[in-house]
């Protein structure tokens, strides 16, 4: 039966074990495949040895497995099977004592994966989204848990991307007006009352974080940093000034009226003001019926084609860097003063609108622990799906003050590598204009003689290097689209790559009115194979 899945897997109860979908530090999940059924399944995987289990950690434990043994809810990632003395085969032959948790697999990924590889939700798509995401949620109240981490990473779809509820690493079980104390979940998501250390209505705390992912659905950044009165956008909603807030945000995005109250009378700071989830439900906004299950998975099927090639792309790059020499890497910039900060503080008081959205959080969810409630054992890895959940950057939110962020789409722009555009500038213009964008970012660059600019910045996530260069493009023998005078391909030396991504999207929205499709004969070409501009060329 191992020869039918590989010589690499391992039985593992009932089942077996293949490749790894996620690792972290002290568990791992992995493919799992029942052989009378061919079922696939997640199977998650915790080393007691890692553990050291503790009459707290084990209780900690228990409870998160309690609280999903509770919920059969079709939005909600449902628990199979826990076998707490799981045998777990070694390399050597030997078995390791673990914990086995058996979980519905979600194979469409990460709700959090579409938004930052394609981009908002309509607003059919992101209601049908919230439908099912308040529908989940509430059922979780009514059986007294609270979830605590809600955010896209923790928002997985199914094999029809379907919603499912994942990651119940911080929840807990509440009663009636009962409070909680512990501050736990991810900073850009939590209810600002769970930072004060009075106690928080669990279930309100749950609908502010809602709030914050409809709002990220619709515009593909977070609606503040954080909700803190030294955040700008947070501290326009405390002092009674969400005008200003809406003026900021749909010079980036755009937000119907009804979507606006909504989302409003969700990011009321004051949770006893705050709108519960049987009045979002009957909310105007959601009065609107879902898009069918049909519509639904032919607009994320598309989107999935456009997720993987990112992915794809991103590995080749990543391997590209990985066999850079040192010099390359550092692109000669060491020695550069830093001129600025991408996305720098704004002063919160001051009534100016900023230049740039929020950065987009994809953070760990640290548990930070304040009172009994909390056993102390970090949980944040203990029932995720994948370990890009657990790792530590953030996304910086760029866009450029235009009436949509969606105006600059890279998928629109047919089949061309995601780092490559085609413009009809000459190519003096398009270097002059990324250099440009360089000033208005205030990053440090250099530009050869060859039009090629390596630039540095720092974002929110950390510093990112980076190049481009500008070619000639030779005459297209496509008939139906104009050549372009010139391309550009930017290459990422250092930094996170989703980063580098959001910063690429920047030049994109800032070059969108003289970008082109490429032509069929350009797709993915290697660069190459373009014509490289000599100095001084026109």
């Amino acid at each position: 039966m191992r020869q039918k899945f590989g010589k690499n897997a391992k039985k593992v109860g009932k089942y077996y074990a293949l490749e790894t979908l996620g690792e972290g530090g002290f568990s791992k999940v992995k493919l799992g495949v029942v052989p009378s059924s061919n079922e696939k399944v997640a199977l998650k995987i915790l080393k007691k040895d890692k553990l050291q289990l503790s009459t707290s950690t084990r209780t900690q434990v228990e409870r998160e497995i309690n609280a999903m043994a509770k919920i059969q809810h079709p939005h909600v990632i449902r628990l199979k099977e826990v076998d707490w003395d799981a045998q777990y085969p070694k390399r050597n032959g030997q078995t390791e004592s673990s914990i086995l948790v058996v979980l519905e697999l979600a194979q469409g990924g990460e709700l959090f994966d579409f938004l930052s590889y394609t981009g908002s939700f309509d607003e059919s798509i992101a209601r049908t989204y919230f439908h099912q995401l308040i529908s989940a949620v509430d059922y979780c109240h009514s059986q007294g848990v609270a979830h605590r981490d809600l955010k896209p990473e923790n928002l997985l779809l199914d094999d029809k991307f379907a919603l499912k509820l994942a990651d119940f690493g911080f929840s807990n079980a509440f009663s009636g007006a009962n409070l909680l104390y512990t501050e736990c979940g991810t900073a850009g998501y939590m209810a600002p009352e769970m930072q004060s250390g009075a106690g928080y209505d669990a279930p309100a705390a749950d609908i502010w974080s809602c709030g914050v992912i409809l709002f990220i659905m619709l515009a593909s950044f977070p609606p503040f940093q954080r909700p803190s009165m030294q955040d700008w956008w947070f501290n326009k909603l405390a002092s009674g000034k969400p005008h200003l807030f809406w003026m900021a945000h749909e010079r980036n995005a755009q937000f119907s009226p009804e979507a606006k109250d909504l989302i409003t009378k969700i990011l009321n700071p004051d949770p006893k003001q705050r709108i519960s989830a049987a009045a979002i439900k009957a909310h105007p906004w959601l009065q609107v019926p879902p898009i069918s299950d049909t519509d639904l998975f032919r607009e994320l099927s598309r989107r999935k084609s456009d997720v993987d090639h990112g992915k794809a792309e991103e590995r080749k790059q990543q391997g590209a860097m990985d066999d850079t020499t040192d010099e390359d890497t550092d692109g000669g910039l060491d020695d550069v003063v830093m001129r600025g900060h991408v996305g720098s503080e704004e002063d919160p008081n001051a009534e100016n609108l900023p230049r740039f959205p929020p950065a987009m959080s994809r953070m760990a969810a640290v548990p930070a622990v304040r009172a009994s409630d909390a056993s102390g054992f970090d949980s944040s890895d203990a029932f995720g799906f994948s370990s890009s959940s657990v790792q530590d950057f953030e996304i910086e939110g760029l866009h450029s003050n235009t009436p949509s962020a969606s105006l600059f789409d890279v998928a629109a722009l047919g089949p061309a590598c995601y780092t490559m555009l085609y413009t009809s500038l000459t190519p003096k213009q398009l270097n002059a204009s990324i250099t440009a964008s360089l000033d208005a970012l205030q990053a440090s660059y250099s530009v050869d003689d060859h039009m090629r600019a390596k630039a540095r910045l720092i974002t929110a996530g950390g510093p990112v290097t980076l190049s481009s260069q500008v070619f000639a493009y030779p005459e297209s023998a496509t008939t139906s689209t104009p050549a372009p005078c010139s391309v550009v391909t930017f290459r990422r030396f250092n930094g996170d790559s989703i980063q580098f991504r959001q910063l690429f999207k920047f030049f994109g929205q800032q070059l969108r009115t003289v970008v082109v499709p490429a032509p069929e004969a350009a797709a993915c070409t290697e660069i190459e194979s373009q014509v490289e501009i000599e100095p001084g060329a026109a």
